[in-house]
């Protein structure tokens, strides 16, 4: 019953983490969570509050007289080097296995619930917090006394224990030494000898493309993806010649409104062509990213090789540029787990497209400062 619950969902791993362990939530009937970040909570209960079905223990570490420091627990570590607390908390829950549709509904309602009191700690004491999945357990501890004659200690204490982290967390990046000697080190120099017309622009871009790499971004990561490829190529369509990547005087484009206008009456076009031609004129006198971008690929020699993976519209397979806009005008946001997971499988995608929009732009350094105002 378990395994075709199981793999019967279509929903992100966190809803699959939680499905997985429906016999342990109800024995305790609480659905857990940690949330981890730069929040010290001094609480005067050590044992934590209850209000209605919520359950928040602080695990703020404060030293009291006579505490050897060997003593403390790890979490001591990350709290003082790290500015790293946690807050332990569970919404009271039952999930029925046997009723499948019901279970998920009531899970993926919960960890909204979580989400939006995650958010709501982080909205009001400007705290950086992120929340982990997590299963309240009786945790068996054994404790072994540095004194001889002292035996071994072991006892039993109720705990959020975070679930394992997603395949994303768990990747390590392993490089050799031709790594830093052959691409870290001449890239580094390359950049650096850059004049500020051509250096400035692609440190910000490098800047953006690193910020998305962390991965407790979630979507925003593609937000910064993009955003190091958008500042390119608004820069570069200020400040490249007027010729190479279409950039009109106001006078061009006023020229260009009228000759577009014509002797056309727009109270005789219909609706959608007359926002069409709106559109037209707004185009003109404003160009879009799509416009300022794609000639300033083709520069660089990869402007066919990412139209499509930038800007593509077809529903089935969305460019980059469209997601950004989904995530940026508030279409889906990180509760959208359904989203979230198609979302995710673009990720690297929208990595490496950054990655060598950028590498191209700094390989192209000569072109562009002998193009460029």
């Amino acid at each position: 019953m378990t395994d075709k619950f199981i793999f019967d969902l279509n929903k992100s791993e966190v809803i699959n983490q939680y499905s997985f362990r429906i016999d342990e939530i109800n024995k305790t009937g609480k659905l857990a969570f940690i949330l981890k970040g730069n929040l010290a909570w001094d609480s005067a209960k050590e044992e934590g509050f209850e209000i209605d079905n919520i359950w928040l223990q602080s695990k703020y570490i404060k030293l009291k007289e006579g505490m050897r420091f060997d003593e403390l627990p790890i979490n001591f570590k990350y709290q003082t080097d790290f500015n790293l607390c946690e807050i332990w908390g569970a919404f009271k829950t039952n999930l029925e296995k046997e009723k499948k549709d019901e279970a998920i509904e009531n899970i993926e309602k919960t960890v909204d619930y979580i989400i939006s009191l995650n958010n709501i700690i982080s909205f009001f004491s400007g705290a950086s917090l992120q929340w982990y999945p997590s299963v309240y357990q009786n945790v068996h501890h054994v404790l072994e006394k540095k004194e001889k004659k002292e035996k071994k200690e072991d006892f039993y204490n109720w705990e959020c224990v975070p679930f394992p982290k997603d395949t994303e967390h768990h990747m390590g990046i392993i490089v050799k030494d031709d790594f830093i000697l052959n691409n870290v080190i001449p890239l580094f120099k390359d950049l650096e000898s850059l004049p500020d017309k051509i250096g400035i622009p692609l440190k910000s871009a490098i800047d953006w493309h690193t910020e998305a790499n962390r991965y407790a971004y979630g979507i925003n990561r593609f937000v910064h993806y993009w955003q190091s490829i958008e500042l390119l190529g608004n820069y570069f369509f200020k400040n490249l010649n007027a010729d190479i990547v279409n950039r009109k005087s106001k006078a061009l484009k006023k020229d260009n409104i009228i000759t577009l206008m014509g002797d056309q009456n727009l109270n005789e076009l219909n609706n959608k062509d007359f926002w069409n031609m709106i559109w037209k004129y707004c185009e003109i006198n404003n160009p879009s990213i799509r416009t300022k971008l794609l000639p300033y690929l083709d520069l660089i020699g990869i402007g066919s090789k990412y139209e499509k993976v930038l800007f593509e519209r077809n529903n089935s397979d969305i460019g980059l540029y469209s997601i950004r806009n989904d995530i940026v005008h508030g279409r889906i946001s990180n509760r959208d787990f359904e989203k979230n997971s198609f979302f995710r499988k673009k990720l690297h995608l929208a990595q490496e497209v950054s990655k060598d929009i950028i590498i191209k732009s700094l390989l192209s350094s000569s072109i562009l400062l002998e193009k460029c105002n």
